[in-house]
């Protein structure tokens, strides 16, 4: 439900453990040994220009340690963090001490870090010291990082499904006050739990607990970045249902206790405005960023909330979206790339929780929240591909009827859509799309995908929209297109003509408006009910430009090798024909397979209103082409554009 900002768019026994914060750049690997970091920046200062640490990025990594010789003993123990449940607001009263799952434990002389291992699914962990003299002390890192995990039989439902798999996942302090980390996250800081005892022989039964404490207001809130790290690992096992050994990309879970609903200031200070997905830098590392500031809006203990931006990370970086991002709430009439990801993490949350409500929480003392519950079916006109809720419910269930049994389901089938079919669609990422390759894969009645899509409170996609033909049997070809257009079937959603934004808006009857992609060939494609930009009832704002009507989605086929221009001419207003360059108001994109390969959003110029692009097309080969409507005021909008290509 929160934000999706796409990258291209816009305790020792007896005491409280001290929790603090590690500049570690270097990465973790199965033998857990620490490499030298070069650049360690501390909270509250300003490095001035400080280069990139890129041992940070490497695909090989690992921690070294700095044994010495003399003294041999054994310290073993269990590290647990605070976790608070949800009931109404946050519970602080029913809170529990629940184990630290996968997290480095290192024991240190000083700032030497002398011996590490890693804690299972229990929180439980052992590791043999070798010093010279004296003594060491340990803590834990809310940091888990492997390069080939083995299940531990601990973990219990739903934990249980890695086997092979990789990750690093590092929950840091975003607050620097340092510019150059806003785009660094190696210039960030690790969260981590410490004890004070220090220890000079075996040692069992060690207790080291990251305690969150709450009465009128937070007086310790160490169990966060480990709350944090847990949905991580949890989200990683849901995924891991679909593959074992799935190797998970780089990701940073950036939380602060300043992390606030205000974008000033930026991300060092805390202004983050949502809890959001992104990538940053060269690289494009995956990076979370979640709300924490008490009174106004945490989400650390949020599960539903971050398992959903885990949701996010998940598409970008292992499977694909398409999605364009932005704000977006239960009701919209959305692009549908943003109506299936916003649907997909909600669904997600639900899938690594086996529970389908989503709960946030907000306000004084973390009171107030509010609640989606994903197993319930749309109604009315927030029925179809460009609908959030729509999405979640069809995904849902398709994830718990997998094996018959509510609330438990399976993650394999989704999985392997999404990695290994929508992740190569030649069309955009969409709830048609996923839907297409469903059917072709496992069929309709496969988890009754048909029921969901035109039954009693379906989601009203067309089954027959699915495949070419009337998807009556296996011989059927999976339509990610609509070609013949049946998704305009249901268009009137029982009462005609269907009406554009669930709760208020305008209403459209003409099926071509409704029609998920024009297909146009070489020539001039004349306007059509479908080439109108439209903001459907909205009030106009910049912030609108993620919905249904906005974009307009085009479908070509090259049919030849070499050069093709496409462009956009003769645009009208209701008031008249617009100049070409009078005026920002279209922007035209063309993708292959997702891929961005060209794009024309000039503001001024010849093709401010009449975008135009040339790309190198090959024969055979789909292409995409989307139209984005731009600073229209709803009173006077594009009623009308010709699509031309040549050659």
């Amino acid at each position: 439900m929160k934000v999706f900002i796409g990258n291209i768019y816009r305790s020792v026994r007896g005491g409280q453990a001290a929790l603090a914060q590690w500049g570690l750049c270097g990465l973790v690997a199965s033998a857990l040994s620490l490499s030298a970091c070069t650049k360690q920046i501390l909270p509250g200062t300003d490095s001035g220009g400080t280069t990139e640490d890129t041992s940070c990025h490497a695909s090989s990594f690992g921690l070294t340690t700095s044994p010495g010789s003399g003294v041999s003993f054994t310290l073993s123990g269990t590290a647990r963090y605070t976790s608070v449940p949800v009931s109404g607001g946050l519970a602080y009263g029913s809170s529990s001490l629940v184990p630290i799952r996968r997290a480095i434990v290192q024991a240190l002389q000083g700032s030497t870090v002398v011996a590490l291992t890693r804690t299972n699914d229990n929180g439980e962990f052992s590791l043999t010291v070798n010093v010279n003299s004296g003594g060491v002390t340990l803590r834990v890192l809310a940091r888990s990082t492997i390069s080939s995990y083995v299940a531990d039989t601990l973990g219990g439902t739903g934990l249980e499904n890695c086997n092979g798999a990789s990750w690093d996942v590092r929950i840091l302090n975003n607050v620097t006050n340092n510019s150059a980390s806003a785009t660094n996250g190696c210039l960030r800081n690790v969260y981590a739990v410490s004890g004070s005892t220090e220890y000079t022989a075996n040692t069992n039964s060690i207790t080291l607990d990251a305690v969150t404490t709450h009465s009128t207001n937070y007086t310790a809130r160490n169990g966060s970045p480990f709350a944090l790290l847990d949905t991580a690992i949890r989200g990683m096992e849901a995924a891991c249902e679909g593959n074992a050994s799935q190797s998970f990309p780089l990701l940073f879970v950036n939380w602060s206790s300043s992390n606030t609903t205000s974008s000033s200031g930026g991300s060092t200070a805390g202004g983050i405005g949502t809890s959001y997905f992104t990538t940053e830098g060269s690289s494009s590392i995956a990076n979370l960023y979640i709300l924490g500031k008490e009174d106004v809006d945490t989400d650390e203990y949020d599960k539903h909330v971050v398992a959903h931006e885990f949701g996010h990370y998940l598409e970008n970086k292992v499977f694909r979206s398409d999605s364009i991002g932005g704000a977006h709430s239960m009701g919209d009439t959305l692009d549908p790339r943003v109506a299936f990801g916003e649907g997909f993490g909600n669904a997600f949350s639900g899938m690594v929780y086996r529970d389908p409500t989503y709960v946030d929480t907000s306000g004084t003392n973390q009171t107030s929240a509010f609640s989606i519950n994903v197993s319930s079916a749309p109604s009315g006109d927030d029925r179809g591909h460009f609908s959030e809720r729509s999405m979640q419910y069809l995904l849902w269930n398709l994830w718990e009827n997998s094996d018959g049994s509510a609330n438990s389901g399976s993650f394999n089938r989704i999985f392997n859509i999404l990695a290994n079919y929508q992740k190569n669609t030649p069309a955009l990422t969409t709830g048609h799309s996923f839907s297409a390759h469903y059917n072709a894969v496992y069929g309709g009645t496969a988890e009754s995908l048909n029921t969901y899509l035109t039954g009693t409170a379906a989601t009203l996609i067309p089954y027959n929209s699915l495949c070419s033909g009337a998807c009556a049997g296996t011989g059927d070809t999976a339509d990610v297109w609509d070609t013949d257009n049946d998704f305009t079937e249901f268009r009137t959603a029982g009462v005609a003509p269907r009406r554009y934004r669930n709760s208020a808006g305008s209403y459209f009857a003409d099926g071509e408006f409704w029609r998920l992609y024009r297909t146009v060939t070489s020539g001039t494609n004349a306007a059509t009910a479908h080439d109108v930009i439209h903001y459907g009832g909205y009030s106009v704002s910049s912030a609108l430009w993620n919905k249904f009507g906005l974009t307009r989605f085009y479908r070509y086929v090259g049919t030849s090798n070499g050069n093709v221009t496409v462009r956009v001419a003769n645009p009208t207003r209701s008031s008249g024909a617009v100049a070409c360059s009078s005026a920002d108001l279209l922007d035209l994109y063309v993708y292959r397979s997702g891929t961005l390969l060209a794009y024309d959003i000039a503001e001024t110029g010849t093709t401010a209103s009449c975008p135009q692009v040339t790309f190198s097309a090959t024969n055979g080969t789909t292409y995409v082409f989307t139209v984005r409507g731009y600073g229209t005021a709803s009173t006077d909008q594009l009623t009308a554009f010709d699509v031309v290509v040549s050659p």
